[in-house]
Protein backbone atom coordinates (compact mmCIF):
# COMPACT_ATOMS: atom_id res chain seq x y z
CA UNK A 1 0.00 0.00 0.00
CA UNK A 2 1.82 2.77 -1.39
CA UNK A 3 0.40 5.67 1.34
CA UNK A 4 0.48 3.54 3.87
CA UNK A 5 4.49 2.76 3.48
CA UNK A 6 5.06 6.25 3.05
CA UNK A 7 3.08 7.01 6.48
CA UNK A 8 5.52 3.97 7.98
CA UNK A 9 8.44 4.52 7.11
CA UNK A 10 8.40 8.18 5.86
CA UNK A 11 10.73 7.21 2.64
CA UNK A 12 11.55 10.82 0.49
CA UNK A 13 10.68 9.42 -2.74
CA UNK A 14 9.00 10.24 -5.29
CA UNK A 15 5.89 8.00 -4.58
CA UNK A 16 6.00 9.69 -0.76
CA UNK A 17 6.26 13.64 -2.08
CA UNK A 18 4.38 16.06 -3.57
CA UNK A 19 5.16 16.22 -7.27
CA UNK A 20 6.03 19.35 -8.77
CA UNK A 21 3.91 20.69 -11.68
CA UNK A 22 7.21 20.81 -13.80
CA UNK A 23 10.90 19.66 -14.80
CA UNK A 24 9.95 15.69 -15.12
CA UNK A 25 13.71 13.67 -15.54
CA UNK A 26 13.79 10.73 -17.59
CA UNK A 27 13.44 8.05 -15.09
CA UNK A 28 9.94 9.09 -14.45
CA UNK A 29 10.52 11.37 -10.85
CA UNK A 30 9.78 15.11 -10.60
CA UNK A 31 13.27 16.66 -9.82
CA UNK A 32 10.95 19.24 -6.96
CA UNK A 33 10.35 16.65 -4.05
CA UNK A 34 10.52 17.29 -0.42
CA UNK A 35 13.92 15.22 0.66
CA UNK A 36 12.76 15.56 4.51
CA UNK A 37 10.89 12.75 5.93
CA UNK A 38 8.92 15.01 8.22
CA UNK A 39 7.54 16.69 4.92
CA UNK A 40 7.28 13.44 3.14
CA UNK A 41 4.93 12.06 6.61
CA UNK A 42 2.94 15.36 6.51
CA UNK A 43 2.21 15.01 2.73
CA UNK A 44 1.23 11.12 3.06
CA UNK A 45 -1.17 12.08 6.52
CA UNK A 46 -2.75 14.28 4.56
CA UNK A 47 -3.03 12.53 1.18
CA UNK A 48 -4.68 9.71 3.07
CA UNK A 49 -6.88 11.93 5.24
CA UNK A 50 -8.70 13.14 2.53
CA UNK A 51 -9.30 10.24 0.38
CA UNK A 52 -12.42 7.81 0.35
CA UNK A 53 -12.06 3.92 1.94
CA UNK A 54 -13.26 3.48 -2.43
CA UNK A 55 -9.89 5.05 -3.13
CA UNK A 56 -7.89 3.88 0.20
CA UNK A 57 -8.56 0.50 -1.36
CA UNK A 58 -7.53 1.34 -4.80
CA UNK A 59 -3.84 2.44 -3.40
CA UNK A 60 -3.52 -1.58 -1.84
CA UNK A 61 -3.70 -2.39 -5.52
CA UNK A 62 -0.76 -3.22 -7.99
CA UNK A 63 -1.29 -4.87 -11.11
CA UNK A 64 1.73 -5.86 -13.42
CA UNK A 65 2.76 -4.14 -16.37
CA UNK A 66 5.36 -4.89 -18.99
CA UNK A 67 8.84 -2.95 -19.03
CA UNK A 68 8.94 -3.03 -22.97
CA UNK A 69 7.89 -0.65 -25.60
CA UNK A 70 4.51 0.87 -26.38
CA UNK A 71 2.49 2.97 -28.15
CA UNK A 72 1.41 5.86 -25.48
CA UNK A 73 -2.10 5.51 -27.67
CA UNK A 74 -1.90 1.47 -27.11
CA UNK A 75 -4.38 -1.05 -25.29
CA UNK A 76 -1.74 -1.42 -22.97
CA UNK A 77 -1.15 2.18 -21.68
CA UNK A 78 -4.93 2.80 -22.44
CA UNK A 79 -5.56 0.15 -20.05
CA UNK A 80 -3.05 1.59 -17.38
CA UNK A 81 -4.73 4.67 -17.84
CA UNK A 82 -7.85 3.22 -17.21
CA UNK A 83 -6.92 1.67 -13.85
CA UNK A 84 -5.51 4.50 -12.51
CA UNK A 85 -8.56 7.11 -13.18
CA UNK A 86 -11.24 4.77 -12.52
CA UNK A 87 -9.76 2.19 -9.60
CA UNK A 88 -6.66 4.64 -8.34
CA UNK A 89 -4.24 2.15 -7.94
CA UNK A 90 -1.03 2.05 -6.19
CA UNK A 91 1.29 1.21 -8.70
CA UNK A 92 2.36 -1.21 -11.41
CA UNK A 93 4.59 -4.32 -10.90
CA UNK A 94 7.13 -4.00 -14.06
CA UNK A 95 8.64 -6.74 -16.17
CA UNK A 96 11.16 -7.21 -19.22
CA UNK A 97 11.63 -4.33 -21.06
CA UNK A 98 15.02 -2.28 -21.52
CA UNK A 99 16.01 0.53 -19.72
CA UNK A 100 15.19 3.42 -21.86
CA UNK A 101 11.64 1.90 -22.66
CA UNK A 102 10.78 1.08 -19.21
CA UNK A 103 11.82 5.03 -18.35
CA UNK A 104 9.45 6.22 -21.20
CA UNK A 105 6.61 3.81 -19.90
CA UNK A 106 6.86 5.01 -16.09
CA UNK A 107 7.56 8.56 -16.63
CA UNK A 108 4.64 8.38 -18.90
CA UNK A 109 2.50 6.71 -16.38
CA UNK A 110 3.16 9.39 -13.81
CA UNK A 111 1.74 11.58 -15.83
CA UNK A 112 -1.52 10.01 -15.65
CA UNK A 113 -1.96 10.31 -11.82
CA UNK A 114 -2.39 12.82 -9.39
CA UNK A 115 -1.30 10.67 -6.41
CA UNK A 116 2.21 9.39 -7.40
CA UNK A 117 2.34 5.71 -8.68
CA UNK A 118 4.46 3.14 -6.60
CA UNK A 119 6.44 1.16 -9.33
CA UNK A 120 7.75 -2.38 -8.06
CA UNK A 121 10.29 -4.95 -9.81
CA UNK A 122 12.01 -8.37 -9.37
CA UNK A 123 15.48 -7.38 -8.98
CA UNK A 124 17.16 -10.61 -7.34
CA UNK A 125 20.20 -10.30 -9.07
CA UNK A 126 20.42 -7.29 -10.49
CA UNK A 127 18.82 -4.56 -12.49
CA UNK A 128 19.30 -7.07 -15.48
CA UNK A 129 17.11 -9.51 -14.14
CA UNK A 130 14.36 -7.00 -15.73
CA UNK A 131 16.51 -4.28 -17.64
CA UNK A 132 17.28 -6.55 -20.86
CA UNK A 133 19.93 -4.86 -23.58
CA UNK A 134 17.86 -3.75 -26.78
CA UNK A 135 18.81 -4.80 -30.25
CA UNK A 136 18.26 -1.61 -32.30
CA UNK A 137 17.54 -2.33 -36.28
CA UNK A 138 18.20 -2.79 -38.50
CA UNK A 139 21.90 -3.13 -37.86
CA UNK A 140 21.02 -5.28 -35.07
CA UNK A 141 23.00 -3.31 -32.39
CA UNK A 142 22.67 -4.17 -29.40
CA UNK A 143 22.43 -1.82 -26.43
CA UNK A 144 23.14 -1.50 -22.77
CA UNK A 145 20.83 -3.18 -19.67
CA UNK A 146 21.16 -3.33 -16.46
CA UNK A 147 23.48 -4.68 -14.12
CA UNK A 148 23.46 -8.37 -13.83
CA UNK A 149 25.27 -9.76 -10.67
CA UNK A 150 26.20 -13.56 -9.85
CA UNK A 151 22.89 -15.32 -7.97
CA UNK A 152 22.88 -15.30 -4.31
CA UNK A 153 24.60 -18.55 -3.74
CA UNK A 154 27.67 -17.00 -5.32
CA UNK A 155 27.41 -13.50 -3.39
CA UNK A 156 27.36 -15.76 0.10
CA UNK A 157 30.41 -17.70 -1.53
CA UNK A 158 32.42 -14.95 -0.76
CA UNK A 159 31.85 -14.69 2.80
CA UNK A 160 32.16 -11.14 2.77
CA UNK A 161 28.40 -9.56 3.45
CA UNK A 162 29.58 -5.77 2.22
CA UNK A 163 29.54 -7.54 -1.71
CA UNK A 164 25.51 -7.78 -1.18
CA UNK A 165 25.21 -4.01 0.28
CA UNK A 166 27.29 -3.08 -3.13
CA UNK A 167 25.09 -4.99 -5.22
CA UNK A 168 21.82 -3.69 -3.65
CA UNK A 169 23.05 -0.35 -3.60
CA UNK A 170 23.98 -0.59 -7.61
CA UNK A 171 21.19 -2.26 -8.35
CA UNK A 172 18.62 0.64 -6.41
CA UNK A 173 20.81 3.41 -8.43
CA UNK A 174 19.79 1.59 -11.48
CA UNK A 175 16.44 0.89 -10.54
CA UNK A 176 15.89 4.72 -9.68
CA UNK A 177 16.95 5.75 -12.78
CA UNK A 178 14.24 4.64 -14.59
CA UNK A 179 11.36 5.48 -12.65
CA UNK A 180 11.65 2.15 -10.06
CA UNK A 181 11.31 2.63 -5.87
CA UNK A 182 10.93 -1.02 -4.64
CA UNK A 183 12.92 -4.11 -4.99
CA UNK A 184 11.65 -7.37 -4.85
CA UNK A 185 14.48 -8.98 -3.71
CA UNK A 186 16.18 -9.74 -1.71
CA UNK A 187 15.82 -13.78 -2.04
CA UNK A 188 15.97 -14.57 2.42
CA UNK A 189 15.32 -18.19 1.81
CA UNK A 190 17.27 -20.94 3.57
CA UNK A 191 18.15 -23.66 0.95
CA UNK A 192 18.01 -26.52 3.35
CA UNK A 193 16.57 -28.68 0.50
CA UNK A 194 19.46 -29.55 -2.07
CA UNK A 195 16.24 -30.79 -4.49
CA UNK A 196 15.00 -27.60 -4.22
CA UNK A 197 13.92 -26.42 -7.90
CA UNK A 198 12.97 -22.94 -7.54
CA UNK A 199 15.27 -21.50 -4.39
CA UNK A 200 18.31 -23.56 -5.08
CA UNK A 201 21.05 -20.91 -6.39
CA UNK A 202 18.72 -17.98 -5.52
CA UNK A 203 19.65 -18.51 -1.86
CA UNK A 204 22.76 -17.15 0.03
CA UNK A 205 23.25 -20.49 1.21
CA UNK A 206 21.68 -23.21 3.83
CA UNK A 207 22.73 -21.74 7.11
CA UNK A 208 20.21 -19.28 8.74
CA UNK A 209 22.60 -16.53 10.81
CA UNK A 210 24.48 -16.75 7.43
CA UNK A 211 21.38 -15.59 5.02
CA UNK A 212 20.36 -13.43 7.50
CA UNK A 213 23.47 -11.01 7.68
CA UNK A 214 23.57 -11.39 3.29
CA UNK A 215 20.03 -10.39 3.30
CA UNK A 216 20.24 -7.51 5.80
CA UNK A 217 23.64 -6.43 3.75
CA UNK A 218 21.77 -6.29 0.42
CA UNK A 219 18.72 -4.29 2.21
CA UNK A 220 20.93 -2.01 4.03
CA UNK A 221 23.22 -1.08 0.34
CA UNK A 222 19.67 -0.92 -1.31
CA UNK A 223 18.13 1.43 1.03
CA UNK A 224 21.20 3.60 1.14
CA UNK A 225 20.15 4.35 -1.93
CA UNK A 226 16.57 5.34 -1.62
CA UNK A 227 14.52 1.94 -2.45
CA UNK A 228 12.23 0.04 -0.67
CA UNK A 229 13.18 -3.85 -0.52
CA UNK A 230 11.41 -6.98 0.21
CA UNK A 231 12.46 -9.91 1.97
CA UNK A 232 10.96 -12.73 0.56
CA UNK A 233 9.37 -15.55 0.10
CA UNK A 234 7.33 -17.59 2.76
CA UNK A 235 9.22 -19.15 6.10
CA UNK A 236 10.21 -22.58 5.07
CA UNK A 237 10.22 -21.97 0.90
CA UNK A 238 14.01 -23.38 1.29
CA UNK A 239 12.84 -26.57 2.64
CA UNK A 240 10.33 -27.56 -0.15
CA UNK A 241 10.56 -29.68 -3.19
CA UNK A 242 8.34 -28.25 -5.92
CA UNK A 243 8.48 -25.26 -7.91
CA UNK A 244 5.70 -23.10 -5.90
CA UNK A 245 4.80 -21.52 -8.96
CA UNK A 246 3.22 -24.25 -10.52
CA UNK A 247 2.47 -26.70 -7.32
CA UNK A 248 1.94 -25.84 -3.78
CA UNK A 249 4.51 -27.04 -1.38
CA UNK A 250 3.44 -28.92 1.64
CA UNK A 251 5.92 -28.38 5.06
CA UNK A 252 5.66 -31.59 7.73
Amino acid sequence: MPIALCLAVALPLTACAKRAPDDVSPGGVRSQIQNSSATATQWASETFGDMSLEQKVGQMIMVRIEGGFASAQGAEMQSARQLIARVGIGGFAVGLGSPLDMAAKLNELQHATKIPLLFGADLEFGAGMRMWPPTYLPYAIEGEGGTVFPYNMGIGATGDPEVAALEGRITAREARAVGIHWLFAPVADVNTQPANPIVNIRSYGNDAATVGRFAAAFVRGAESAGVLTTAKHFPGHGSTELDSHISLPVLG
